[in-house]
């Protein structure tokens, strides 16, 4: 790999690790991490997640982000967000996931909402930004590498805070981040 391709796959890497940092979707993965023991599952159900929305983005380069409007996207995710926020705070808690979540339902719960997380996230319009400047391939290949550090911390920063604090709180907490994203995401420029 030449210097030129190297900046294909750096620059996207170092802008995505430090756009993701303690971001929407780093907080989610946190609380999810807190609520279930499968953190495999959660890691890979995310890191799917990102590669099927960077690849997307990023070899349809910036028609995607052209093609979904944030102005018609910002209030629906938004929305759901609040909505999910809203729901948990009246949803009796159960503690951990484990006992009444299925495998799959788990895997496409956190693939749906990263996804959700993402479509409107900066990170991802730099990614189509990046790809009609830089080899697509290689900005995948950087983000990615990105969102699997950025996952694996997110999991483990929620895997320790679920094991210190009681699980009622985190669950007001996580509804209340949950109604906090959803806000940012509407009100975001």
């Amino acid at each position: 790999m030449n210097s030129f391709e190297m900046n294909d796959f750096l620059i996207p890497l170092v802008t995505v690790l430090l756009a993701e940092w303690g971001d929407n979707s780093f907080l989610l993965l946190a609380y999810i991490a807190t609520k279930t023991k499968r953190h495999a599952l959660v890691f890979w159900a995310a890191i799917t997640a990102y590669v099927s929305m960077n690849a997307l983005t990023a070899f349809l380069g910036n028609a995607v982000t052209e093609w979904l409007k944030p102005e018609i996207l910002k209030p629906i995710v938004g929305g759901i967000f609040i909505v999910l926020g809203l729901s948990a705070f009246f949803m009796k808690e159960k503690g951990n996931w484990d006992d009444g979540v299925k495998t799959h339902h788990l895997f496409r719960s956190v693939f749906i909402l990263i996804l959700l997380a993402e479509v409107v996230d900066r990170s991802n319009i730099a990614v189509g930004l990046f790809s009609t400047h830089y080899n697509p391939a290689l900005v995948v290949l950087g983000v990615t590498v990105a969102h699997l550090c950025i996952t694996g911390l997110a999991i483990r920063t929620g895997k320790w805070i679920g094991g210190k604090f009681n699980h009622a709180i985190i669950a007001k907490i996580g509804a209340t981040l949950f109604i906090i994203i959803g806000l940012i995401i509407i009100l975001a420029t």
